[in-house]
């Protein structure tokens, strides 16, 4: 009885620590203008200061921006184009197929500008630890890299600049949907359904990430079956990214100013279903912000139960009326590469 009294102590104790610490001022992001590699017309793709994983790429407007919800339609489709660029190229010439990629609002490291992040994975026994590595250092923060070292990571990339510029082309699938993929099952769609876009689905999330009474994690897909991101056409992409910029605008309006945005590709990245899909996670406030990546981090390491059906289903009702809400501009909008 003692050492169970003890070591419940201990762990409070640990956990008060990592929480002060997490609390604690954070030191700004450090970006040098001398890490561009490309620059597209509105968004550029460089080396991160303060990269999540080693060998990892940014995409960032080259205006002023802290967020999604400030970047026009030409800025997701260039966005999309390097981001899907990066990933062949990292497939082609580094036999790395599997990546996640992630943003946050306010950026992460009070950074200047909202960006994606590209994080590659290997295909090693290991990559669970890669999986948690990443997540200890979005919980609290990166080490930067030295300049020497930011420059050798561009310089490899020197000889692939044209390659950035292309337009790029996902390789036309059958759409043969698999029985695995849960997405593909119109019971699934009905029941975490809450807005129907042109090209893709607005889904609640049936084990959602949060605490309180409301969990406001969303999960954004095609609604054609694509296994991985490199699948996904220009206007799956730029929709997906215009639903996510309403929500933001809507959520942050009622005090939701904290946002995780994320998608896995392959495996060995996390991703658990074969059909893409964004997560959008809602927080109030840093605390919160902090116990849903302890949340996370148990859902990588412990199987996760959804929600009980009762409550699923009363979450569901009240998100999908705020949706109704938030997104009713978009429904009768052409998404188009321009």
């Amino acid at each position: 009885m003692i050492k169970k009294i003890s070591l419940a102590l201990l762990l409070i104790l640990i956990m008060t620590g990592l929480a002060f610490f997490y609390l604690a001022p954070r030191k700004q992001f450090l970006h040098y203008p001398q890490n561009t590699i490309y620059r597209s017309q509105t968004v550029q793709i460089a080396v991160p200061s303060c990269p999540l994983q080693a060998n990892s790429l940014i995409v960032e407007s080259i205006f002023p921006e802290k967020s999604l919800s400030q970047w026009t339609k030409r800025q997701h489709a260039e966005s999309y184009h390097l981001l899907e660029n990066t990933a062949q190229l990292w497939k082609d010439n580094e036999f790395i197929d599997n990546f996640m990629i992630i943003a946050t609002i306010p950026p992460r490291m009070h950074a200047d500008n909202f960006f994606w992040e590209i994080i590659p994975y290997t295909k090693k026994n290991y990559h669970l630890f890669e999986q948690l590595l990443v997540l200890g250092k979005l919980t609290f923060d990166s080490p930067c890299l030295p300049k020497a070292e930011r420059q050798s990571i561009k310089r490899k990339y020197q000889d692939y600049l044209p390659f950035f510029s292309k337009s790029y082309r996902p390789i036309p699938e059958d759409n043969f949907c698999p029985p695995v993929d849960v997405f593909c099952q119109p019971e699934i769609i009905a029941k975490q359904l809450l807005y129907e876009g042109k090209h893709t689905h607005l889904l609640y999330n049936h084990a959602p990430i949060g605490i309180g009474e409301e969990k406001l994690h969303f999960i954004i897909i095609p609604k054609a079956h694509r296994t991985n991101f490199m699948e996904l056409t220009l206007e799956e992409y730029v929709e997906a990214q215009e639903i996510s910029s309403k929500l933001i605008l809507y959520y942050k309006q009622r005090g939701y100013p904290i946002v995780y945005i994320f998608h896995k590709s392959g495996k060995y990245a996390g991703q658990t279903v074969p059909h893409w899909h964004e997560h959008l996670i809602f927080v109030p406030h840093r605390t919160h912000e902090f116990i849903g990546k302890l949340m996370v981090l148990q859902k990588m390491l412990f199987p996760t139960s959804p929600l009980n059906e009762k409550k699923f289903k009363k979450l569901v009702d009240i998100y999908r009326l705020q949706a109704k809400e938030a997104l009713n501009s978009l429904n009768e909008r052409n998404y188009t590469k321009e």
